[in-house]
């Protein structure tokens, strides 16, 4: 099932909130790799993030 943009977006919050200490945001590509590695979200789930993301997948903010 696809995702909306705001279920995107509340898991990247969810998986940042997790595994980022720093007050330095970090990528999409971070967040979910972390989760997928630990089992919170599917391999299908995380290249279909990426593919949703595209070229904001290894942003970090400015």
């Amino acid at each position: 099932m696809t995702k909306t943009r705001m279920e995107w977006n509340e898991l990247y919050n969810k998986f940042e909130d997790m595994y980022n200490p720093y007050p330095v945001q970090m990528s999409l590509a971070e967040a979910f790799g972390k989760a997928r590695d630990d089992g919170l979200i599917t391999d299908d789930e995380y290249k279909e993030a990426r593919e949703f993301y595209g070229n904001l997948w290894n942003y970090t903010g400015d």
